[in-house]
């Protein structure tokens, strides 16, 4: 830790020769919509039919190497200024490697810093090379920048340089990451979205990341958690017509995706308790691509999985590129047994939690470095107090 500690106390030292010139500012924090986040363009259609809905049933066994990524974000208020922190972790053999760098290496660029436009001038002009004022079209992290958008746009540059790193890698077979595996934000769907400079800086990272998937000499797995909000499923004619016949009536539109997956799951295969459901595989395909987007909404092939538990369903989805799909079918579905074989009591493979908690684990360390050489300096922010012991709480359980 110490390069880090150094870094933060650059930061620190930095702060406290401009405080002086901040005046009595109150930076808060600015929120997104679900709207402009959550991806819900697209249509499906089943890619190997029947029988798209059933028990899993396992026995391919893999004997390749995987190589797991996930990222975290938080962020720590100041009246003067907020910093977004962002790490990731990366797990290959059981050996984890961590961005930010320990080794010495300050130019991760990991701080992303919001204050008013005089404050982000000096962090600029400073040479801190780990910090970052700006979105990666130019925008600064003023005063009015939605603070979920500057930790989900590090946290995708992080991630698109790691799996750069071991799409490139000859130990490694197959690339796992958590979430999907590209993102295509709602906002980018709208005809207007160059004016958007939200929606610039996610096309900017989006093509980047389509970029690093396209040259990977491995298939790139996505495992997505959260699918509360998403809606594929009732965009798939196949998937509607099961229901349809079942009910009697089409499924809405604006269906989400934990409500098909149970229905279907309960209706026609009645799973006992720990018994895993999948439904797939389905090809996502962009009808509609706004005008330059044509080349990077590629399609992907995903499946949901659910297990039903004494709480209820654990739901999930993985998906490939439909690239991927082609040219590496027989590793991917051998790696799909490797990671539904080893679920862990919440529903996420062993392999993903180790990641999850060790970038979770040093965005805390981060978060609770940066409180305590700041807080004697700026003033935090009324609200962060409980958030700082929740932290410390997280550490030390």
């Amino acid at each position: 830790m110490s390069s880090l500690i150094q870094a933060v106390d650059s930061l620190a030292r930095l702060f406290a020769g401009i405080r002086g010139s901040m005046g009595s500012i109150v930076v808060s924090r600015v929120e997104r919509s679900l709207d402009e986040y959550v991806e819900a363009t697209g249509v499906s259609r089943a890619l190997e039919s029947p029988g798209i809905v059933g028990l899993w049933e396992g026995g391919r066994g893999f004997d390749g190497v995987v190589g797991y990524v996930d990222s975290s974000s938080r962020s720590i208020g100041f009246n003067q200024s907020r910093f977004t922190i962002t790490g990731l972790a990366v797990s290959v053999n059981g050996l984890i490697e961590f961005s930010p760098n320990v080794s010495g290496v300050l130019a991760t660029r990991f701080l992303g810093v919001k204050s008013v436009r005089p404050v982000l001038e000096r962090v600029e002009s400073s040479g801190l090379g780990f910090t970052v004022v700006k979105s990666v079209v130019g925008e600064y992290y003023d005063v009015d920048y939605k603070d979920d958008n500057i930790g989900d746009e590090l946290r995708i540059e992080l991630e698109n340089r790691a799996l750069e790193k071991l799409g490139g890698m000859g130990s490694v077979d197959v690339v796992v990451v958590d979430g999907p595996v590209y993102h295509a934000q709602q906002i980018l769907f709208h005809d207007n979205w160059r004016e958007n400079k939200y929606a610039r800086a996610f096309y900017e990272l989006l093509k980047d990341r389509v970029k690093v998937l396209a040259n990977s000499s491995k298939p790139v797995v996505g495992f997505v958690k959260r699918v509360e909000y998403s809606r594929k499923l009732a965009k798939c004619d196949e998937v509607v017509e099961i229901i349809e016949k079942a009910m009697g009536r089409r499924p809405s539109p604006e269906t989400t995706d934990p409500l098909i997956v149970e229905y279907l799951a309960e209706t026609y295969v009645k799973p006992r308790l720990m018994q895993l459901v999948v439904i797939g595989p389905l090809l996502l395909e962009y009808k509609r691509k706004p005008r330059g987007l044509e080349e990077l909404l590629v399609e992907k092939v995903y499946w949901y999985i659910a297990r039903k538990t004494p709480r209820g369903y654990q739901i999930a989805r993985i998906e490939v590129l439909r690239k991927h799909w082609d040219r590496w079918k027989n590793t991917i579905l051998e790696a799909l047994d490797l990671l539904l074989s080893s679920l862990s009591l919440r529903g996420v493979p062993v392999g993903l939690e180790i990641v999850d908690r060790a970038s979770r684990r040093l965005t805390a360390l981060l978060y609770m470095l940066l409180y305590q050489r700041l807080a004697g300096i700026i003033s935090l922010a009324y609200d962060e107090y409980g958030k700082v012991n929740e932290v410390y709480r997280e550490l030390v359980e």
